[in-house]
């Protein structure tokens, strides 16, 4: 009887550690996670912005597309949640607003000049950047019904990450009695905020039809000097990969209301790759002197590279764009289908919303590059 006493007694000790472990887990999944990618032995180093619909943010993916999208000034908001309902309030948020201005040169040429900031934040961690973007566009050959132009561009940013765990529990602070007890000492970090130069480079191509379809590629190379983000002394680690951009976009005009419009988004960043391709049927509503109004419905394929898999499909990608004169909207939903699909399907919902202020009567009609706002 002694004997069972006391192995009865050691099980209820093991299961109740066993609850306050998992409880601690579940409830700071998102610290945890972030410490493992800082932990120097684990010599992973982070990753940009994750984004669905990367058109509206032209500048995160290569520096030659500043200015092309719009001929005056354009400004845009965009917002991504994602793993809320496994994350709770520690969920992934992406937050990014940018102005770009276009300043036409002689004929078909003209400069692009933008500004953008990025907030990346997962639980205690979070990532910041500012970046000022120029590009300079170059018509190479063309005439009424088919032109060329090619781009090149370079940018500068700063970078910050910040970790900060003020209200994070410990292990050590709960008190073996059910509860968490805040007056027990906690752990403490070698960690420490950083703030970083970025930068970046970039070319783009351009073809366009009279049939007002059009075809591009873009690529670039950002994160050219490898900052080290490393928020712990100890490491040398810390090196940001450079991140490879590949970019192919297109336009068909297929009736005088119909356009088929695609794009083909390809990254590569150290040991991660990331391709993504959107295609999406673009209806013209309205079109006349007073008003421009399109509705662009699609989907897009996520297909990612898994350390211990392969390349396989991480998720599918419902994509809704409304364009009504001078403003333009953007809805996006990711159903998962990773391994973590037996989790949450909810993968990530993403938000964007655009403004164009065009220079009244100075304004061209682009002939040369694609309208994408």
């Amino acid at each position: 009887m002694r004997n069972y006493t006391i192995l009865n007694t050691g099980y209820k000790m093991i299961s109740d550690g066993m609850k306050y472990i998992s409880s601690f887990i579940i409830t700071h999944s998102s610290f945890i996670i972030t410490l493992f990618i800082l932990h120097p032995a684990s010599c992973i180093i982070s990753q940009d912005l994750h984004l669905s619909q990367y058109q509206f943010a032209p500048m995160h993916t290569s520096p030659a597309l500043t200015g092309f999208a719009v001929d005056g000034t354009l400004i845009s908001v965009q917002y991504r949640s994602q793993w809320a309902p496994i994350l709770g309030d520690n969920n992934f948020r992406t937050t990014s607003a940018s102005v770009e201005y276009r300043a036409n040169n002689k004929s078909h040429d003209f400069w692009g000049y933008g500004g953008a900031f990025w907030s990346d934040q997962a639980g205690a961690l979070r990532h910041t950047q500012g970046q000022l973007s120029i590009q300079y566009s170059k018509q190479l050959a063309g005439s009424n019904g088919l032109q060329h132009i090619l781009s090149a561009g370079a940018n500068m940013g700063i970078m910050q990450r910040i970790i900060d765990i003020t209200d994070r529990r410990w292990l050590s602070q709960y008190n073996g009695n059910g509860g968490f007890d805040p007056n027990l000492p906690g752990s403490t970090l070698d960690i420490y905020d950083r703030t970083l130069l970025d930068i970046g480079l970039g070319m783009a191509w351009r073809t366009t039809f009279k049939t007002q379809s059009f075809i591009s590629l873009a690529v670039a190379v950002q994160h050219l000097n490898r900052s080290d983000i490393s928020n712990s002394k100890n490491t040398i680690f810390g090196n940001l990969y450079e991140r490879y951009v590949l970019l192919l976009e297109g336009e068909l005009k297929l009736s005088r209301r119909a356009r088929f419009v695609t794009c083909i988004l390809a990254q590569k960043q150290g040991p991660s790759l990331e391709y993504l391709p959107q295609a999406a049927l673009k209806t013209i509503i309205v079109s006349d002197a007073f008003n421009d109004v399109s509705l662009q419905l699609g989907g897009a394929v996520r297909i990612v590279n898994r350390l211990d898999a392969g390349q396989s499909v991480d998720a599918w990608v419902a994509l809704l764009r409304l364009d009504w004169n001078k403003f333009s909207f953007g809805f996006s939903y990711d159903i998962n289908i990773s391994p973590l699909r037996i989790t949450s399907n909810n993968n990530a919902v993403e938000v964007v919303c655009a403004y164009r202020l065009p220079r009244g009567k100075e304004i061209r009609k682009l002939t040369v590059s694609p309208r994408y706002f």
